[in-house]
């Protein structure tokens, strides 16, 4: 799932059905506390660049939401994503936490249309939500795109979307474009 500023390797695992992300120390070698968590798909998994929260999108215990696990104790709150229609699968296209941690954002498309939230990681409370129609932004088509759709620009107000489009992520408003084409991916 990937390396945290502090050293942390974080593994996605599966074993006799049951879902877990396990937290390596690369430093020392060893592995710290395994997360329980429910059962996972791609792009379901986001973790802080501190490696101090992990969050999970699932529909297992009811509507879809968002787990938010304090790693270091593996306790859990509970985001609720309301604005996904409850017949659509749930397969965010990208799912990152802002470069400070203070914030988390979620994106989903559905046949040229964009929905992407954010949440404030502290008090839970959600801070945006935009929805973008179809044609409104230069998306790829999603066989073309094999990255994460979403990305937070350094400055933890922006958004970066597809590679190409970058986004104001309290007013939703474009900020412009790359201007780079055939983009597959983005990080």
């Amino acid at each position: 799932l990937g390396v945290t500023s502090s050293d942390q390797l974080f593994v996605k695992r599966e074993k006799a059905g049951q879902f877990g992300v396990e937290v390596w120390n690369l430093r020392t070698g060893l592995r710290g506390r395994p997360l329980s968590v429910p059962p996972l798909v791609d792009n379901t998994v986001a973790v802080s660049a501190d490696g101090k929260l992990t969050a999970v999108a699932t529909k297992a215990d009811g509507p879809a939401q968002i787990q938010l696990i304090n790693t270091s104790n593996g306790m859990a709150r509970k985001l609720a994503i309301t604005s996904l229609d409850m017949r659509w699968p749930l397969q965010p296209v990208g799912f990152s936490f802002s470069p400070d941690g203070t914030r988390l954002a979620i994106c989903f498309e559905h046949e040229g249309g964009v929905l992407a939230i954010a949440w404030n990681t502290q008090t839970g409370k959600p801070l945006c939500e935009h929805v973008y129609l179809s044609g409104m932004m230069p998306i790829p088509p999603r066989e073309q795109f094999k990255g994460r759709a979403l990305d937070w620009v350094g400055d933890n107000a922006t958004w970066l979307l597809y590679g190409q489009t970058l986004i104001d992520a309290v007013s939703g408003q474009p900020l412009g474009t790359l201007g780079v084409d055939r983009v597959i991916a983005h990080h």
